[in-house]
């Protein structure tokens, strides 16, 4: 009789560790699922928010629509100028840099109020400094449409 109750007791306890077991392992893939869930998200919206951004060049101001869009007059442009690289140390203060894209707000020496539209490490570069001593970095992936956005916005702007 002692054994019979040892038997049940021991069959008892192997039911109650394999449903322990199995609850534990259930809310372990589900954090597992709800952490990748959380990655997609996170890392979806940083691509589209890279990916979206476009420059325009209206009849009176340039504009990049996306997130950190900017609306620029050609009147309150002081200089538009085309560079090879980048400022030598940038700071991001609010920004995000997405496998080689730069768009937010960075911060340069000499250059406190920065905005980076970059999509492509690689010059060339259109550097805007406006008359409230803003400054503003962009580029496209194509060198070429770069250097023609770069002759447009200098003729809209009227500056050099």
């Amino acid at each position: 009789m002692l054994s019979g109750i040892n038997g049940e007791l021991i069959e008892y306890l192997k039911v109650e560790i394999h449903m322990k077991f199995k609850k534990q392992a259930d809310i372990g893939s589900l954090k597992t699922i709800v952490g990748i869930i959380l990655i997609i998200v996170i890392f979806g919206g940083v691509f589209l928010a890279v990916k979206i951004s476009k420059v325009n060049l209206g009849t009176d101001s340039l504009k990049i629509s996306g997130l950190y869009g900017i609306s620029v007059k050609y009147d309150d442009i002081q200089q538009v100028s085309l560079k090879d690289s980048l400022p030598q140390k940038l700071d991001r203060t609010n920004g995000i840099d997405f496998f080689g894209e730069l768009l937010g707000k960075f911060q340069a020496e000499g250059m406190d109020k920065l905005k980076l539209f970059v999509k492509s490490k690689e010059g060339p570069f259109i550097y805007i400094t406006t008359k409230e001593g803003e400054y503003v970095i962009l580029n496209l992936k194509d060198k070429n449409e770069t250097g023609n956005l770069y002759n447009e916005l200098s003729s809209k702007a009227k500056v050099n």
